[in-house]
């Protein structure tokens, strides 16, 4: 079952909702094993980037791709 969620509404832009195993079949160079290792791992602001209903966890798309390059910035010397 996808849980892919993009929709626009007149007060701006709603993000493009994953569930973990949707955003691996997206985006192939993180396993959902990766996904949820950075999950437990909860690194500082990430979870600016996630939607949790219940025991649901949706990634914002657009938001993960800024947080991963922000990770990136923090390793160059």
């Amino acid at each position: 079952m996808t849980e892919n969620i993009d929709h626009k509404s007149a007060n701006g832009d709603i993000p493009t909702l994953l569930s973990i195993r949707d955003f691996s079949k997206k985006h192939p160079f993180m396993s959902e094993n990766s996904l949820r290792w950075l999950l437990f791992r909860e690194p500082e602001g990430l979870e600016e980037c996630l939607v949790r209903l219940s025991r649901r966890i949706f990634i914002k798309e657009r938001e993960f791709f800024d947080f991963l390059s922000s990770q990136n910035k923090g390793n160059r010397k």
